[in-house]
């Protein structure tokens, strides 16, 4: 009955899943060379960087032709982008679960957004909060396998590509 708890209704179901999985990622960051807290800033900045390289991408090409495969196309580059920006392959940190990691927490952030984006959506069209939950709930439950997996993939492979063309020219 309180229509100023709906906002943090959003935010905390946007924020569960996608955090646990952070946390499952930062945990299998086995050389343990990045703290939780700087996760945390890459999660919250980079996921406000690739939404903001989404909406660049997305003013700036013309991929409506591929019909929804466009939004996939420029949401993985621009969170692939983000990482890059964000954190690079350095020597401080040259493994490739720090890619995977990196990834998971830009994918994670985005992730947070589009899921809180998604249940202001229904819950605007609807006026329903039980809609909104549903929402909310669908795509907490499919986080895990969503933008933080998909963006780890890809930041390790970057990773793994860096590493490997870094030796080849020594």
């Amino acid at each position: 009955s309180n229509p100023k708890a709906i906002p943090g209704m959003i935010i905390m179901g946007a924020l569960s899943f996608p955090l646990a999985t952070l946390i499952l990622f930062f945990e299998c960051n086995t050389p343990r060379n990045v703290t939780f807290h700087h996760t945390l800033m890459l999660m919250t900045f980079g996921g406000m960087l690739s939404l903001v390289f989404t909406h660049v991408g997305v003013a700036n090409t013309d991929l409506r032709w591929l019909g929804a495969m466009s939004a996939g196309i420029l949401e993985e580059s621009a969170k692939l982008l983000t990482v890059l920006v964000l954190v690079r392959p350095s020597s401080k940190y040259p493994y490739m679960l720090n890619g995977l990691l990196f990834g998971a927490a830009v994918g994670g952030g985005f992730e947070v957004f589009e899921i809180a984006g998604y249940a202001f959506e229904k819950v605007m069209a609807t006026k329903s909060l039980y809609v909104m939950e549903m929402e909310i709930q669908l795509r907490a439950f499919t986080a895990p396998f969503g933008h933080a997996a998909w963006t780890a993939i890809s930041a390790a492979a970057w990773w793994r590509v860096a590493a490997a063309s870094k030796s080849r020219f020594h």
